[in-house]
């Protein structure tokens, strides 16, 4: 893990659901996707961290139909700004632990 609980890489992710799936791993991050005409991607963190990007638990992305590239790349993004300490005294996600 590199400074500011940002992953170090060497090589960049593909937009792909693959990729996804490699960056959250690299945060113990779980991935879920949801199906049906609306389509999502979530990445979850464990208790204890929140992603730098929200400051939640969780981000997503969503589409109808299917996820594309550009849908997987945006995620990606967002979870490459790293992660950080959960410091919400109330934070449900955190107590359930």
């Amino acid at each position: 893990m590199g400074p500011g609980g940002v992953p170090r890489r060497t090589m960049p992710l593909r937009p792909t659901l693959a990729g996804l799936e490699v960056m959250a791993s690299q945060y113990d991050a779980t991935v879920l996707v949801d199906g049906g005409s609306y389509v999502r991607a979530s990445a979850w963190l464990p208790a204890g961290k929140v992603w730098r990007e929200s400051g939640g638990h969780c981000i997503s992305v969503g589409a109808h139909d299917e996820l594309t590239e550009r849908h997987y790349a945006d995620l990606i993004s967002r979870m490459s700004l790293g992660v950080c300490d959960c410091e919400d005294p109330d934070c449900e996600i955190c107590e359930l632990g």
